[in-house]
């Protein structure tokens, strides 16, 4: 078999074949910033070690010291995650308190506090709520201009089972952001199922406050926090997969992986070989409406996500997709996912009710 990296520069796409698709202002903005996290160029980019869709990208974990300090709280959720998931009912937020817990954890270094607020989680991927000021309190905005931007030259996670996770998103959760303090959201997402905690490794902040790509302030450090995600929590992922052989632009492949929960999605096939039908099968798997959740109100949800060919230990290719919704989607509202041309019913559930 060809290296996976050549057969991957090989690939040829026919532009043609895809709609023009109009993004809110909020897709945009993660468009943005997965875009700009493969970029690999001269300044800024270069130094980003590690971004948040990394494909087939091995990084060390960099040891560092700096000053934690963390307070037991027994709160509710950060309302960051309800401006994450656009969650606008009580019942939703009752979800997301279910599947969360509100942290106080606080790292200083560089001038900088960064606390960790809380963590809602599935089985694949959580989401952190960062509140960010300075230590002595000043404003975060530069010559009178506010923040409209946020990076991290290094970001690494990795699991108490020793994995690190695929992809996630990140942004500045401006309804609850000021001069003086900024709340971040950043989405880490797992091929595996998540561990018992997820440490983090944070270096080096840039302020933007502008839509160039020039930071105007760069301030050092390193922020390490260790996220626990063995708390009592309401898993509310459900695994519709169970090794089914399913037969994709006429090709067998295995379904290894498929599962669902209010907040996002996690999906993986297995296949012999890229040459031999491995890319009509992913192709038929990205076309716009061949893998969707179907609601009971006749409402459908096309899948959109990261998405990649690995090669596996035993010469067989494992092509997954993992994403989040932008808004949280009750179990007992979904009917029934489509893939392909195969059905897979939800099963009715009263958890929420």
């Amino acid at each position: 078999m060809k290296e996976m990296y050549e057969l991957l520069n090989n690939v040829n796409m026919n532009l043609e074949e895809y709609e023009d698709i109009k993004l809110s202002d909020i897709e945009n903005r993660k468009t943005k910033n997965n875009v700009l996290s493969l970029i690999n160029e001269s300044g800024y980019a270069k130094k980003r070690k590690l971004s948040f869709t990394k494909v087939c990208a091995c990084v060390a974990l960099i040891a560092c010291i700096s000053s934690i300090t963390v307070a037991a709280t027994s709160g509710i959720l950060s309302t960051g995650i309800k401006n994450v998931f656009n969650i606008d009912s009580n019942k939703k937020m009752a979800i997301a308190n279910s599947m969360g817990k509100a942290l106080n954890m606080s790292v200083k270094d560089g001038g900088i506090k960064i606390t960790a607020d809380g963590v809602l989680r599935d089985s694949h991927q959580i989401c952190i709520i960062y509140t960010i000021t300075r230590t002595d309190g000043k404003s975060f905005d530069v010559d009178g201009k506010p923040c409209t931007d946020l990076w991290f030259d290094e970001i690494e996670d990795v699991d108490s089972n020793g994995n690190s996770s695929e992809g996630g998103e990140s942004g500045i959760i401006e309804e609850e952001s000021s001069s003086n303090r900024i709340k971040l959201f950043i989405i880490y997402r797992f091929n595996e199922t998540i561990g018992s905690k997820v440490d983090v490794h944070m270096t080096n902040v840039y302020l933007f406050t502008d839509d160039t790509h020039t930071p105007s302030q760069t301030i050092k450090g390193n922020w390490d926090f260790s996220i626990p995600t063995d708390f009592d929590y309401e898993d509310s992922t459900v695994n519709l997969a169970k090794g089914q052989t399913l037969n994709i632009a006429g090709y067998d492949t295995q379904l290894e992986n498929l599962a669902i929960s209010p907040v996002g999605f996690y999906f993986s096939i297995n296949f012999d070989s890229l040459e031999e039908g491995g890319y009509e099968i992913i192709k038929n798997v990205e076309k716009s409406g061949n893998f969707t959740l179907h609601l009971k109100s006749g409402e459908i949800v096309e899948f959109n996500g990261i998405s990649g060919p690995r090669c596996k230990d035993d010469g067989t290719i494992s092509f997954r997709i993992n994403g989040c919704f932008e808004e949280m989607i009750p179990l007992d509202e979904m009917d029934k996912i489509t893939l392909c041309g195969y059905e897979f019913k939800i099963p009715d559930s009263n958890v929420h009710n």
